[in-house]
């Protein structure tokens, strides 16, 4: 439009500023499309890529499809021999075990509890120990049965123990016992002690002493009353859970059970040779399980 010839000079100004805003739009807008262009051109590229990566990959597969070899053929292969070595690992280490087992001779029995066992056979115990292998019947499990009834009840009275029941020493609860550090002396370890039930059966009534030997000493924990006489069944069934299970032993009057802990060791015979017997054939009947337990495993692959 034409100016005012008064405003010449400020239509010439302002029309100069018009022009300078169109140019810096202008460049913002060249620029942007440039930018996209350029976003574009990369986009394509990337999908140039794509497409090529794709055919390089169908020609792969094709390749393989002809040869019967590709990456994944080949790893399966590898993850093929890498297993096939696994066995043959374990096997040695298995046999390294037992050699080891075998030279410190864990699965024989000790002398000292060799005799302590014949002492018990003489003083009146038969030992059931079904020791046949893994498995088998009552391998674990260890069971004493008096050979004559106690006299004047005439009730029978038997004893059983797991291998494992034991109880942890202070030093092996602490972390101590098998990855703590050595002090250099080599001291004979003491037995274990370990957990072991004493029933005596009479008229259709069992009484259940569970009991801890220590030291050769026998700690009550608790006694209880159950139905029946059937000692194997108790032995191998266990207390029902539903059953009471007995009082606190140490809340009983003291008289009370010093007259408990007196009639299981005086009456029925359960003394300080079985509490020693106890603990000792535990740590012998456990080694002997580890041992038919190594060769178990090996004899699998």
């Amino acid at each position: 439009p034409s100016c005012h010839p008064l405003h010449t000079g400020t239509c010439s100004v302002a029309m100069l500023h018009r022009t300078a805003s169109f140019r810096c739009a202008a460049s913002r807008l060249l620029t942007t499309s440039r930018s996209q262009s350029a976003a574009a051109g990369s986009l394509s590229v990337l999908a140039g890529h794509s497409r090529c990566s794709a055919i390089s990959a169908n020609a792969s597969a094709a390749s393989a499809a002809a040869t019967g070899d590709s990456w994944n053929v080949s790893s399966c292969a590898t993850g093929r021999r890498w297993f096939s070595s696994v066995p043959a690992e374990l096997s040695d280490i298995l046999t390294r075990e037992l050699a080891e087992e075998e030279s410190n001779a864990s699965a024989t029995m000790p002398d000292d509890l060799s005799e302590l066992k014949s002492q018990i056979e003489e003083s009146g115990w038969r030992i059931v120990d079904g020791s046949s292998g893994l498995g088998a019947g009552s391998g674990s499990t260890i069971k004493l049965f008096k050979k004559d009834p106690l006299e004047g009840s005439g009730a029978k009275v038997a004893i059983a123990f797991h291998c494992q029941d034991t109880i942890p020493t202070e030093e092996e609860e602490e972390g101590g016992g098998f990855f703590g550090e050595d002090d250099g002396d080599e001291e004979e370890e003491d037995a274990v002690a370990a957990r072991f039930t004493v029933l005596v059966s009479r008229a259709g009534r069992t009484m259940v002493y569970t009991c801890i030997s220590e030291e050769a000493t026998v700690n009550v924990e608790r006694v209880c009353m159950v139905d029946g006489d059937d000692i194997e069944s108790l032995i191998n069934d266990g207390i029902d859970e539903k059953s009471y299970q007995g009082p606190e032993f140490s809340e009983l009057a003291e008289d009370l059970q010093q007259s408990l802990c007196s009639y299981v060791d005086e009456v029925c015979g359960v003394d300080s040779d079985v509490a020693a017997f106890v603990s000792m054939y535990a740590d012998y009947k456990e080694q002997c399980e580890y041992v038919a337990w190594l060769k178990s495993v090996k004899s699998m692959l």
